[in-house]
């Protein structure tokens, strides 16, 4: 009797320090802590790898708003030419100097600040923060530079992605 008494204590006590350690483990999680890397990424981490992603990708899809003779409005979707690439970061952050913040949300629908960043995505991992970036999309035969803005997610790791 007093060894199942025993028994139940120890296996009580297992089970306790278990829901602890993982409550721990997905607090941590939930905070931005990268298991792989056993740390904290920084938001100065965070922008220069989107920053890295944006650079890679320029020039960015740009759309434009026209409205039709019956009044209907409609989006062109493009890439657009003739786009002047950016060197490198610090040409990037030279002429856009206050382009990036880390937000905890993304963007919605038709331009509004979206919704903030989904529980179970922040418990995995799999989105961290969201990095906005506001830059200037310029062209070489033009003076009709544009302000873009772009939302990229990242994960507790450092992986950019889009967030959709």
């Amino acid at each position: 009797m007093k060894i199942m008494a025993h028994f139940k204590k120890a296996l009580f006590l297992t089970f306790s320090i278990l829901v602890i350690c993982l409550v721990g483990l997905l607090t941590i999680s939930f905070n931005g802590f990268c298991f792989n890397e056993r740390r904290f990424l920084t938001d100065e981490e965070k922008i220069d790898l989107v920053l890295d992603e944006v650079i890679k990708s320029y020039p960015p899809v740009l759309v434009e708003h026209l409205t039709l003779n019956n009044g209907k409005i409609v989006s062109k979707w493009f890439h657009p030419k003739n786009a002047i690439a950016y060197k490198n970061k610090s040409e990037f952050f030279k002429i856009n100097d206050k382009c990036c913040e880390i937000v905890n949300f993304g963007k919605g629908d038709f331009g509004l600040e979206g919704s903030p960043i989904p529980f179970f995505s922040k418990l995995s991992g799999g989105i961290s923060t969201f990095v906005r970036v506001r830059y200037l999309v310029r062209f070489k035969y033009s003076n009709s530079n544009k302000i873009f803005e772009s939302y990229y997610a990242v994960s507790n790791c450092g992986r950019v992605w889009s967030g959709i």
